[in-house]
């Protein structure tokens, strides 16, 4: 309770929260606290306040801290834990429980636990290894936060050898380029890049003030805007704010916020992409490697944003998806790259402006891109779509997906619908049935 009085001066009161076992003759200043959490839980046990004060840890933003002295060693799961400030001593298997509670990995966010010993834990360390480790060697567990700065020396050193030959571009746009065909030549490079670069990540949060951290900034640094624009360009996915904000505040104030990280969150993918645009992305390029790298990248990213949402984006996504891959292997040379993209992007206009002359939703221009890749463009087609669709209006409303009356009501519509075209068209059922399933898909993601 005098560690809650302290931090209250120095943090919000909802930073922090006591975990504790009360009772009636309690003395000052518990007594005091006491009343004071009776009038803030009101009339809950003192049991059912402990688990709140728990789950509001694991789950909400606040309290930050829970201070507790002989509890939460066992059950009490929270990977996410991060940090323990441990001024009392602990021996054998409390002691293991501690550092085991701090020290789990979580997902792709946490490396390992921070244990500040005020008490000197280390003391009492090889006595409960050699007590309860059954002869096995982990006296790893626990490392001087000394080893993290050489650990992230060394990864951080890996990587730039992973990327020499782009990092010896002196053009910045040239070199980002030539990162990017390099990490993308094969999947195990890629992964590997990530790995390490999230790794560099969560060493990055655990160093704290370290001075290694000034001494490598500007290849940590570096290194960031490559990670970036590798998944902006290539990978095409996009780190939550919200997420970067919970678990990596110290790098996103250090690196994410520079003025590159701010281009890169807010040069989103552009709802509409016109010869406006490419006669922009051509002014923009210094050299043929650019032009190509440009009207790529442009085209992956509006095509995978806008696929959901309009089938116009879908019935192109494989030939950006070939051109990437082509990109990547180095199959063509930089112009005919940029050729088959400025193909595509046309392709893209003209198939928007037909379905705009049509007069067709979105349900219905999938309905159709269905239909005519299985008999071909035919005029009637249109009308035939239009109708499928108004014959599946009364059961595509809210929910639907989850109902199973209603998915299969829409696919014995769609069923009957078809049938028609085993005479007209003279073909078999097995071929219809895949007809079927393709307008059941689109249905599933454009009858919104």
């Amino acid at each position: 309770v005098r560690y809650k009085e302290e931090l209250d001066k120095l943090l919000p009161k909802e930073y922090s929260e006591v975990v504790i076992t009360y009772n009636l003759d309690d003395k000052e200043p518990l007594n005091s606290y006491r009343k004071g959490v009776v009038s803030r839980f009101g009339d809950l046990g003192f049991d059912e306040i402990n688990r709140r004060i728990k789950e509001n840890f694991k789950n909400k933003e606040f309290p930050k801290i829970i201070i507790v002295t002989e509890m939460l060693l066992a059950g009490f799961d929270s990977p996410q834990l991060q940090t323990m400030y441990l001024d009392k001593p602990l021996k054998e298997h409390r002691l293991l429980q501690a550092i085991a509670r701090t020290n789990r990995p979580y997902k792709e966010l946490k490396e390992a636990g921070l244990i500040l010993d005020y008490v000197g834990i280390l003391e009492n360390l090889k006595r409960s290894f050699e007590n309860y480790a059954e002869g096995e060697d982990i006296s790893t567990t626990l490392n001087r936060i000394d080893t993290l700065a050489d650990d992230f020396v060394q990864t951080l050193e890996e990587t730039k050898k992973s990327l020499s030959d782009a990092l010896k571009e002196k053009n910045e746009a040239k070199m980002l380029i030539k990162a990017l065909e390099g990490i993308s030549s094969d999947i195990e490079t890629a992964n590997a890049f990530i790995e390490n670069y999230k790794r560099l990540r969560r060493i990055f949060e655990l160093l704290g003030p370290d001075k290694v951290k000034a001494q490598y900034y500007p290849d940590f640094h570096l290194l960031s805007k490559i990670y970036f624009a590798y998944l902006k360009n290539i990978r095409n996915i996009g780190e939550e704010e919200a997420y970067l904000e919970k678990y990596f505040a110290r790098t996103l104030k250090h690196i994410y916020k520079s003025i590159e990280f701010g281009q890169i969150r807010t040069d989103l993918p552009h709802s509409s992409f016109d010869l406006d645009y490419l006669r922009k992305v051509e002014e923009k390029a210094n050299s043929k490697e650019e032009k190509a790298a440009n009207i790529l990248f442009a085209l992956n990213r509006l095509v995978n944003v806008e696929r959901e949402k309009n089938p116009v984006y879908e019935s192109v996504f494989d030939k950006v998806q070939k051109l990437v891959e082509k990109w990547k292997q180095k199959t063509e040379d930089y112009e005919s790259l940029y050729r088959e993209g400025a193909k595509i992007r046309e392709q893209i206009e003209e198939l928007n402006k037909r379905k705009e002359g049509l007069c067709l939703s979105n349900n219905e221009y999938a309905i159709l891109l269905s239909l005519e890749n299985e008999f071909g463009e035919k005029k009637e087609l249109a009308d035939d779509a239009k109708e499928l669709s108004k014959l599946l209006t009364p059961f595509l409303f809210d929910g639907w997906l989850i109902q199973h009356t209603a998915r299969r009501n829409v696919e014995s519509t769609v069923r009957k619908f078809v049938r028609r075209y085993v005479q007209k068209y003279g073909k078999g059922f097995s071929e219809l049935d895949k007809v079927c399933e393709k307008i059941f898909e689109n249905v599933k993601t454009y009858a919104i």
